[in-house]
């Protein structure tokens, strides 16, 4: 799952492979994904509309993926 800091500029992504930003677009009736430096399939920068956050975070975790903390991964499945 992909973790995010909330700025005033939009959400960037604290564990992805790659940079990701997610913002309002400018209308205010979709989301803007940016990811600067591609997914991990190819090196091109893409800007992308979605309808929801979630969308875009979907995306995000698809083509690029994110890092793993695994003492944090142990500890949450502690409670599972």
């Amino acid at each position: 799952m992909m973790k995010f800091n909330h700025t005033a500029n939009g959400s960037i992504a604290t564990n992805s492979l790659r940079p990701v930003q997610i913002s309002m677009s400018s209308t205010g009736d979709s989301f803007l994904l940016e990811m600067e430096e591609g997914t991990l399939y190819e090196r091109l920068d893409i800007r992308q509309h979605f309808n929801t956050f979630n969308e875009a975070v979907r995306y995000a975790e698809t083509n690029i993926g994110v890092s793993i903390n695994w003492p944090e991964l142990d500890k949450a499945l502690e409670n599972v």
